[in-house]
């Protein structure tokens, strides 16, 4: 498995959970900005 892939799949089980962005970008190797980017275009999914 990639690692972006890896970590991608972190991300969404924790957006899931509704777990912030911030909160999110504790997992090692995530940028804060990257998250908040990835729940943005997940929120714009859901909406859509």
């Amino acid at each position: 498995m990639q690692t972006k892939q890896i970590y991608t799949e972190k991300i969404l089980q924790f957006s899931v959970s509704e777990v912030t962005a911030r909160a999110a970008a504790g997992i090692p190797g995530i940028r804060p900005d990257s998250a908040l980017l990835f729940y943005r275009k997940i929120r714009q999914a859901i909406a859509y």
